[in-house]
C-alpha cells in the first residue's frame, strides 16, 4: 500500500499544537499541507484521485489556521509563510495588506528577509503607502543584518543616489558585501564600478576578476570582460617600457595564455 502516516507522531503532534507550541502548529500545517501526497502514497493514487475531490479543501483550511495560531504565537516562519500565501492568493484570497501585516510582524521579531521584502513594499506602494524613506530604513536594517539581497539594492541606490542621497563609497561598500556573498548583481556591479574607478580606485585587474566570475553566468558579463581586457592589455602596452611587469608577461607568453584562456572559459 506505500508510505504509512505515524499516526503516534500525529496524535503527540496535535496535543503539542493544542497545548500552544508554535513549533508543533507549525509542523502539524506543514502535514495538512501535504496530506494529499501524504494520503495519495498511502492508499495509491487511483484511490485518492477519487477522495480527494471532497477532502482537499477541508485540509488546505486546517494549514492555514495552523499557521495563522503558530504566528499569533510568534512564530517568525509561519509568518512569512502566510505573507507568501496572502501575496499570491493561494489557498487564501489574495490580500497584500494582510501580506505586509505578516511581514511586518516577523520584521518585528528581527527577521532580515522580512524587513528586505518590507523595504520592496515600501518602496512599490505594495499592501502599504509608498514611502520611500522608510523603504531605505528597511533596507538598511535587512543589509546589517548581512541580507545580500538588501546589500546589493542599498548599494545599487547608494551608487546611483535613487531615493537617497548619492554615496558612491558607501554604496560600493554595500556591493562588496553582497558580492562577497555571491550576489550575482553585485559581483557584476563591482565589475563596472573597478573598472570605471566609481566609489572606489579604479583598478582593471580587480574589475577582471569580479567580470570573470559574473561570466559564468551572463552572457554580457562576457563582453564586458572581454573589452576590460583588452583595455588592460592596451594601458601595458602604451607604458611598456616602464613596467617590468608588462614585459615579463610579453616575454614568457603569459598575455597570449590569458588570451587563448578567455577564448576556451567563455567560447
Amino acid at each position: 500500500m506505500g508510505l504509512k502516516i505515524d499516526q503516534d507522531y500525529l496524535r503527540r503532534l496535535k496535543k503539542e499544537a493544542a497545548a500552544g507550541d508554535p513549533h508543533a502548529q507549525y509542523e502539524l500545517a506543514q502535514f495538512y499541507r501535504n496530506w494529499p501526497a501524504l494520503k495519495a502514497a498511502e492508499w495509491g493514487a487511483f484511490l485518492w484521485f477519487f477522495r480527494r475531490i471532497w477532502k482537499s479543501k477541508g485540509y488546505d483550511r486546517l494549514y492555514v489556521s495552523w499557521l495563522e495560531k503558530a504566528a499569533e504565537h510568534g512564530h517568525v516562519v509561519s509568518m512569512l509563510e502566510l505573507a507568501n500565501l496572502y501575496q499570491n492568493g493561494k489557498y487564501v484570497e489574495k490580500d497584500e495588506a494582510k501580506a505586509s501585516t505578516y511581514l511586518l510582524q516577523a520584521a518585528e521579531k528581527g527577521s532580515s528577509e522580512a524587513l528586505y521584502l518590507m523595504g520592496v513594499r515600501y518602496e512599490n506602494g505594495i499592501g502599504v503607502d509608498a514611502n520611500p524613506s522608510e523603504s531605505i530604513a528597511r533596507y538598511t536594517q535587512a543589509a546589517e543584518m548581512g541580507h545580500p539581497d538588501a546589500q546589493y539594492l542599498l548599494g545599487y541606490k547608494l551608487l546611483n543616489g535613487s531615493g537617497v542621497d548619492r554615496d558612491e563609497k558607501q554604496g560600493v561598500a554595500w556591493l562588496t558585501r553582497a558580492a562577497k556573498q555571491g550576489h550575482p548583481s553585485a559581483i557584476y556591479e563591482m565589475g563596472h564600478c573597478c573598472r570605471r574607478g566609481v566609489g572606489t580606485e579604479q583598478n582593471l585587474e580587480e574589475a577582471m576578476m569580479w567580470y570573470t566570475l559574473a561570466a559564468r553566468r551572463w552572457e554580457p558579463a562576457r563582453r564586458d570582460l572581454e573589452d576590460c581586457y583588452s583595455e588592460w592589455f592596451s594601458l601595458r602596452q602604451s607604458s611598456a617600457h616602464t613596467d617590468p611587469w608588462f614585459l615579463e608577461a610579453k616575454g614568457n607568453g603569459t598575455d597570449r595564455r590569458r588570451s587563448r584562456f578567455l577564448r576556451e572559459e567563455f567560447p
